[in-house]
């Protein structure tokens, strides 16, 4: 169990990192930032932790910020 919660904290952590990198100015620039930010978005627990560190909706999400979340 212990190792869960270590494993979830890390995953929050790395996902308030990419929340940083997306917030850079002119990140839409990057392929790769934009291939990562789509990668989040495919993914619904990637996108339950990115909505979870933003307190929000997954707005921010880089270069298509109208993620549909249905």
């Amino acid at each position: 169990m212990y190792f869960r919660l270590l494993h979830e904290e890390l995953r929050r952590s790395a996902m308030r990192a990419v929340a940083a990198l997306l917030a850079v100015p002119e990140v839409e620039r990057s392929p790769s930032m934009s291939e990562f930010a789509n990668m989040i978005r495919s993914n619904a627990d990637m996108t339950s932790i990115y909505q979870s560190v933003q307190g929000g909706d997954g707005a921010g999400l880089g270069p298509a910020e109208g993620m549909d979340l249905s």
